[in-house]
């Protein structure tokens, strides 16, 4: 599954956040399953001076993000995709596959 590409890819250095049931069936199924499992992935680094885990940048978005961009983007654009977060989110998908 790309959550365990995704965390492959990281080295483990992930946080996975409380998942949801997405019943939005104008999102695809593949993403609907990985928001079953999370609710967003960002990753993470030890902080050099506490030594604590820390999030620095979202990997896959949350769902509200993902609906917040993309209705910014159909209304000032009048793009009717998932765009640029979801397309970005299966593009990368894709590239962790390759490695």
């Amino acid at each position: 599954m790309v959550i365990d590409l995704i965390y492959k890819k990281y080295n483990g250095q992930i946080k996975l956040h409380n998942p949801i049931v997405c019943k939005d069936n104008s999102i695809p199924e593949s993403l609907r399953e990985i928001l079953l499992k999370t609710n967003g992935i960002q990753e993470t680094m030890i902080h050099p001076k506490t030594g604590e885990p820390m999030e620095i940048g979202w990997i896959v978005y949350s769902y509200d993000e993902m609906i917040r961009a993309t209705n910014y983007y159909r209304n000032e654009y009048g793009l009717w995709e998932y765009l640029p977060i979801l397309s970005h989110t299966l593009t990368y998908s894709k590239y962790l596959q390759k490695g």
